[in-house]
């Protein structure tokens, strides 16, 4: 039969011009389902086990469908459908595979054996044929055949849920995270403990502060590169040059600001003590609240946005040879920087003196609010980048590689450093609070009270004496020391989540959910943290110290704010820049800053910052 079928394949295809294709599986053949067709012959070859594997298929089929119709569960369809899937895969791709090599001189006549394939799948429902014929011979194994079982009516593989992608896992976790995190902050701030209240409203409005801080300095220094320093080249000491440009211009803004807004300049108004009549004095009252709140708001905006050039400064620096060589020479530029800056702020100290001076030789109030919160600025500019100089030279210590300015490291780093690395980074954090606390005692030790300019407060009695205190180097330098300590626990807390974020979670390393996580585990951790120092506020305040309790307190939420800050800051600028990059316009970045600040800087100036002054006044 075989020879007689040999022999008669040259004649059929030379007189009729027929495509014939012939699948060879077994040595015993049976031909069967000959057509005519009007341009040829198509003869289909199966043997005979072929045959009693299609009824049996065939069969199982139909009792599928009556497991599904008598309400059988889906998934047990499933299971026997893909069992049966896989052995028909297997042995079709086998066939398949053995008649395409036997046959491969015929591969221009591929398309009518689609076909031919297709009616041998009759006995499996159209859609077997139909992916046969689609996919080609590669794919009729794994997907042909499951296509075909999906049309008979197995509806549990329709519902199979497939993995999540990336941006899908990603929203989701913002909305796990953005709910939970909002509804934590609301138990905070109507927590029945006033003193819980008043430190949630500080943790807020630093950290509303710090973000609008970064997104302004951000658009002005965008904007001040383009036009007006454009002329500096970008690179190796020319980025620090323009960096220290920068720093000097947001450095003269917050003097400026604090002048304009504390009426310093101009004609100020009258004092509420030189009232002539009690709703005057009311009037007034009000009216100087509000100027010291106008000047907390944009002074300290602007004092924020200078501490930030300040950063950026001393990394530029960093960056640069020869303090680029080790760490020790990296550690080099925070002395160096405390040098330079206290000398330009004790000159920036004597010209508001003098300007203070110059009319009737008496410091007014407006006078006397102006240095407040211009000193109040300066150090608080200084510390910011102090500590995170401070920081990251410790962490190219102990990792082994200098980060960037979000903590970023981009060369390779073995497991075993990260995980060094986040250990000496949590030791150096905790050792730097205790330092920060213990500075804060000594000061109160050799000037009495918590001297300085206190966060909160709105005394502005003895005047004199405090300008007096305020010209002593001494008080100046260990402000300036207790903060650096302080703020150095917030930028090594950060940088050791992120160091302990690579070390268990490689994967994660500079991903936007990592970061996202940072935050969250951060926010959390800052919450409860509150907690804890209430209840040991209220054992110190048992004890008659109360002022020295709260003062130290105030420091160690601060620094929590500013840990909160700066970690939801780096997953805002990796959002941005990644929002920007898909976008791929002019300015994009710029825009969105923009938008952000119109939405948040009302919030801030309107509710948050009178908020904390009425909650402030409560709980002092």
């Amino acid at each position: 039969m075989r020879a007689l079928l040999l022999w008669c394949l040259p004649l059929l295809a030379f007189a009729a011009k027929t495509h014939i294709t012939v699948k060879t599986v077994k040595e015993e053949l049976d031909i069967q389902n000959v057509e005519h067709p009007s341009d040829g012959v198509i003869v289909r070859i199966i043997d005979p086990q072929e045959a009693e594997r299609k009824t049996n298929e065939a069969a199982h089929a139909d009792s599928l469908d009556d497991l599904a119709s008598h309400g059988h569960d889906a998934e047990h369809a499933d299971e026997h459908a893909d069992e049966h899937a896989d052995e028909h895969a297997d042995e079709h791709a086998a066939e398949h595979s053995d008649g395409h090599g036997e046959h491969a001189e015929h591969a221009d006549g591929h398309g009518e054996h689609a076909d031919a394939h297709g009616e041998a799948a009759d006995a499996h429902g159209d859609g077997h044929g139909d992916a046969h014929g689609d996919h080609g011979h590669d794919e009729h194994a794994e997907q042909g055949h499951g296509d075909a079982h999906g049309e008979h009516g197995h509806e549990g593989h329709a519902h199979v849920h497939h993995a999540p992608d990336e941006k899908t896992l990603t929203a989701s976790y913002m909305l796990i995270g953005g709910v939970t995190l909002v509804m934590a902050m609301f138990y905070l701030v109507q927590h029945p403990d006033t003193d819980i209240r008043y430190y949630s409203w500080n943790i807020l409005t630093l950290s509303a502060c710090i973000f609008i801080a970064v997104l302004a300095s951000d658009v002005v220094n965008q904007c001040a590169k383009r036009f007006i320093f454009s002329g500096i080249a970008v690179g190796a000491w020319g980025t620090v040059a323009l960096d220290l440009c920068l720093a000097v211009m947001w450095f003269l803004a917050s003097q400026l600001v604090t002048a304009a807004l504390s009426g310093a300049f101009g004609e100020e108004a009258k004092e509420p003590q030189d009232a002539d009549t009690e709703q005057e004095r009311v009037e007034l009252e009000e009216l100087w609240n509000q100027r010291e709140t106008a000047m907390k708001c944009w002074g300290g905006l602007v004092a924020h946005c200078a501490g930030f050039a300040i950063v950026a400064t001393l990394a530029s620096l960093q960056d640069s040879e020869p303090f680029a060589a080790s760490p020790g020479m990296s550690l080099l530029v925070v002395p160096g920087a405390l040098v330079l800056v206290t000398l330009l702020y004790r000159a920036a100290a004597f010209t508001r003196k003098k300007i203070s001076e110059m009319d009737d030789g008496v410091v007014s109030r407006g006078e006397a609010l102006w240095d407040e919160i211009s000193e109040e600025a300066e150090n608080e500019s200084l510390c910011l980048g102090l500590s995170f100089a401070a920081i990251r030279s410790i962490s190219f210590f102990a990792i082994g590689a200098m980060p960037d300015t979000h903590f970023h490291i981009y060369s390779d780093v073995a497991g075993a450093d990260w995980h060094r690395g986040w250990m000496v980074l949590c030791a150096v954090s905790l050792c730097s609070m205790m330092l920060g606390v213990a500075t804060l005692k000594l000061k109160e030790k050799m000037f009495g009270g918590h001297g300085g300019h206190g966060h909160g407060h709105d005394e502005h009695a003895i005047e004199a004496q405090e300008l007096h205190d305020e010209d002593d180097i001494r008080l100046r330098a260990l402000l300036i020391l207790s903060e650096t300590f302080i703020m150095s626990f917030s930028w090594g807390m950060l940088s050791c989540a992120i160091a302990m974020l690579n070390a268990f979670k490689p994967q994660l390393e500079h991903h936007l959910i990592g970061h996202l996580v940072v935050a969250l585990v951060v926010s959390a951790l800052s919450c409860l943290m509150l907690v804890s120092l209430d209840k040991v506020a209220d054992m110190l305040k048992a004890h008659g110290d109360s002022e020295s309790t709260v003062h130290i307190i105030n420091h160690i939420i601060l620094a929590h704010g500013l840990l909160i800050g700066i970690s939801w800051e780096v997953c805002f600028a990796l959002g941005m820049h990644a929002i920007s990059h898909a976008m791929d316009g002019p300015n994009v970045d710029i825009f969105l800053a923009v938008f952000l600040c119109l939405v948040v800087v009302p919030a801030y100036r309107l509710f948050m910052l009178p908020e904390l002054k009425a909650r402030a006044a409560k709980c002092l």
